[in-house]
């Protein structure tokens, strides 16, 4: 949930969950979401596929740190959060 935001963070989980279904086609409309309001929403770039936009936005991260330090060994101290994400993405 969007902690900045949980009410908008519950209504896009349910947006997203409603298409899956929809494209699955195990539900027709529902949640307020008809095809003219899926369009409204990709127009403004809403991301069906969250954990999709969110590796992409991390993916991003390091390469601004390279970008500024010249190399990508994060310190854990400076930059704790970027430095596990990098670390567990190593070890894929």
């Amino acid at each position: 949930v969007y902690e900045g935001n949980p009410s908008l963070g519950r209504w896009c989980r349910s947006m997203r969950t409603t298409y899956r279904k929809i494209q699955k086609g195990t539900q027709i409309g529902g949640a307020n979401l008809e095809p003219d309001r899926i369009k409204r929403l990709e127009d403004i770039g809403f991301e069906w596929h969250a954990p999709d936009a969110v590796f992409h936005k991390r993916c991003q991260e390091p390469v601004a740190f390279k970008k500024e330090f010249g190399h990508f060994n994060v310190p854990h101290k400076s930059y704790p959060s970027l430095e596990r994400w990098f670390r567990g993405m190593r070890n894929v």
